[in-house]
Order: C-alpha cells, then sequence, then structure tokens
C-alpha cells in the first residue's frame, strides 16, 4: 500500500503509541498520506511514536478539514522525502511546521496552506538561536491563501534560502506585514501574485518589500 486516505472519523489520535511490527512495515511504504474530514483529530500521531521515522518514504501529505488538529507533527519530526504539503480548512492550527522540521524538508517542491484561520507563522522556532539558517533547496512553489491571522512566513530572525522558488502566491492575508525578519534569498523570483489566476502581481525589488508594499 502506496496511498493511505483516511476520511470522516472522529479519532483524536490517527496512530495509537503502539504499532505491531506489520503496521510499522505497512507505514514504511507508504508515499501519499490523504486526512480528510476529522474533526476531532488532535494530533496524527504522539510525541513518543517517532511515525515519521517509519514514514520515511512519504512523498505527499494532505490534510484537509481537520478543525481540532495542533500541529502536523511533533517538533523534532523529520520528513526527508516529503515534495508536497497540502494544508486547508484546519482552523485550530497556528503553524505549520517547527524550524527543526522546515530543515528536514529537503525534497519539498511544493507548499500549500489554505483558510486556516489561526495560523500566524508557517516556519515556528523549535528553540533555535535567531540567526540560524533555512536552506528549502527544491521549494518552487508556495501558496498562502485566505489566512486570516498570518503576519509572516517566520516570525524569529532566521536566514532562509530558496535556490529554486519561482511562485509565491498571497491571497487574502490581511496581516502579513512583512515574509520574514531575517536574511531572504530568493535569486530566481520575480513576482508575486496576488490571485490564484494569476492574471495580478508585485514586485518591488525583492520579496520582502513587496509584501510590504501590498499593504500600504
Amino acid at each position: 500500500m502506496e496511498k493511505l486516505v483516511v476520511n470522516l472519523g472522529y479519532f483524536k489520535e490517527l496512530f495509537p503509541c503502539q504499532l505491531v511490527d506489520e503496521e510499522e512495515h505497512i507505514l514504511a511504504r507508504i508515499r501519499c498520506l490523504e486526512l480528510w474530514n476529522l474533526p476531532d483529530l488532535e494530533k496524527i500521531w504522539n510525541q513518543d511514536l517517532r511515525v515519521d521515522q517509519l514514514l520515511q518514504n512519504l512523498e505527499t501529505l494532505e490534510v484537509v478539514n481537520c478543525g481540532s488538529l495542533i500541529n502536523l507533527a511533533p517538533s523534532a519530526s523529520t520528513f526527508g522525502n516529503l515534495t508536497a504539503l497540502h494544508v486547508c480548512y484546519c482552523k485550530a492550527l497556528k503553524y505549520l511546521v517547527t524550524s527543526s522540521t522546515a530543515r528536514s524538508l529537503v525534497q519539498l517542491s511544493v507548499m500549500s496552506i489554505r483558510e486556516c484561520e489561526m495560523v500566524t507563522e508557517i516556519v515556528a522556532s523549535s528553540g533555535d538561536e535567531a540567526g540560524n539558517e533555512i536552506i528549502f533547496r527544491k521549494l518552487e512553489s508556495l501558496k498562502l491563501h485566505s489566512l486570516a491571522s498570518l503576519t509572516s512566513f517566520c516570525s524569529v530572525d532566521f536566514t532562509f534560502r530558496f535556490p529554486c522558488l519561482t511562485e509565491v502566491i498571497v491571497t487574502n492575508c490581511p496581516e502579513m506585514k512583512t515574509f520574514s525578519l531575517g536574511i531572504l534569498s530568493t535569486p530566481k523570483l520575480r513576482k508575486v501574485w496576488l490571485s490564484e489566476k494569476k492574471d495580478k502581481g508585485q514586485w518591488k525589488r525583492d520579496l520582502n518589500i513587496t509584501i510590504q508594499q501590498l499593504h500600504i
């Protein structure tokens, strides 16, 4: 089984604290995990269960309409093979990933988050000192849509490098006053799109200035 879809359920945790060998073997084969319409789900797995190590081949993670979800993964989780991350209608989330997890996303090419009203930042500090570098080596597309509380991609003074980023779409993020507080590198980016149809865009020298100009 390479794809696992969980739709409609009322459990608070997806994976139990203990797994048998057969379950571990199944998880190790999963490449796509989709979670839909799980209103009571608070955690995908427990801090004590290193499911991220079992999901070592996971390439796509999609989480939709999980209104009680507190976080996508424990702060020390790693996803070295994840290429696509999509999160939508998760009203209890306050951030997407921690800085520790962000550093592991070396294969991520697409990140999309929409309609998550409590999200204030995409990457939250996991206790690292300000000034540390985070490189999204393969991220090409970043979509931020209808995030009413989003103030920035990250509120900590990290250095962010996006060597492959060519598409940024920001729509209905009224509180987003800047992209990040630290050094920011996006050498291939030439425009921030203000609609998903890409019929309206803006560019003012760099990504931070462009986001700041949206509110003037």
